[in-house]
């Protein structure tokens, strides 16, 4: 069976199953898109307007090529989509056809550009100390015009690319099979697609309907996230790392961590470029065994340290002390 150029969420479950021959729920697939940087994008309303932009904001101006389809997906934003069944995005995708379009082996190719001739991590400056380790991957977003209004993604409306699942496809086949579920006792690849989304229609439920074991890494070294830890990371904004070596002091360590976030593990409190979410972070921190650390001074520094936002939110970090 031909794979479309895109599937639904549900649909790309029951093909990677029946093309593995292994269950794929909605936790494998989205945790293999991240961790690989595969491209999703999203149905967009007859409504979406994209608009140019420019260095003070963006500014209404009709574009060669109105109408956009399809809406693409950040790293950060598919992670939002993963765990919260919801995102918000207003990258536009840009088609075959349109200017500046790259296919996927294009995109690839400029991603290992853009990473080889990356500063060295000891002449990155301080506010990006972690260039050498882009924040966002390119998805083949239009880097000229955004839409106007944001659009509302969710697991109804995402769409998984024909490339996206090739990659997987061959991921597993390299032998990684065995980070995805245990293998299905009776499907088999040759199964049709009706057949194999019987057992994966219910893999395909919003990040809020799934249980603790089925939710993203927030902590590193594999520590699952609870719902309690995404509600209290929910209370801060994130911050430069300067902020974090004042609130977690840990001297002459941060700029490292900071520099190898991406295989240290602290590049799952990372929200935006070069900042960090401070709970997160805090968490994190919290693992490298620093001396005269433990989880209750852990939650009295975030408490001290609440954006004017979450000031009388305190009690939650503090009552967990009780």
């Amino acid at each position: 069976m031909d794979i479309p150029a895109f599937l639904t969420l549900v649909e790309a479950l029951a093909v990677l199953s029946a093309r593995t021959a292994r269950v794929w729920s909605r936790s494998d697939f989205f945790n293999h898109v991240i961790n690989l940087a595969l491209p999703l994008r999203s149905r967009t309303p007859s409504t979406a307007q994209p608009v140019l932009r420019a260095e003070d904001g963006f500014v209404s101006a009709q574009l060669p090529y109105l109408g956009r389809h399809l809406a693409a997906l950040s790293t950060s934003q598919i992670k939002d989509l993963w765990r919260h069944g919801e995102t918000r995005t207003r990258l536009v995708a840009l088609e075959q056809g349109d200017p500046g379009y790259l296919d996927w082996n294009s995109i690839k190719g400029l991603r290992a550009a853009r990473k080889r001739t990356a500063c060295a991590p000891d002449s990155c400056t301080a506010d990006a100390p972690d260039s050498g380790q882009p924040d966002e991957e390119i998805m083949g977003e239009c880097e000229v015009s955004r839409f106007a209004e944001f659009i509302i993604v969710t697991d109804d409306t995402c769409l998984v690319p024909r490339e996206t699942i090739e990659e997987l496809l061959a991921y597993v086949g390299d032998g990684n099979a065995a980070t995805v579920s245990p293998p299905m006792p009776t499907l088999t690849p040759t199964l049709t697609l009706h057949e194999v989304e019987r057992f994966n229609v219910s893999n395909a439920r919003p990040a809020s309907a799934t249980a603790a074991n089925d939710t993203p890494h927030a902590h590193a070294h594999g520590a699952e996230a609870s719902d309690a830890d995404s509600s209290l990371a929910g209370l801060f904004d994130p911050v430069k790392p300067a902020a974090l070596e004042k609130m977690f002091p840990a001297p002459g360590k941060w700029k490292g961590w900071v520099e190898r976030a991406a295989r240290n593990g602290l590049k799952e409190a990372r929200q935006g470029r070069s900042c960090f979410n401070p709970y997160l972070a805090g968490m994190w921190f919290l693992q490298q065994g620093e001396p005269g650390w433990d989880l209750a001074r852990c939650y009295r520094t975030l408490a001290n340290n609440l954006p004017a936002r979450s000031r009388s939110e305190g009690h939650r970090l503090t009552g967990l002390l009780d």
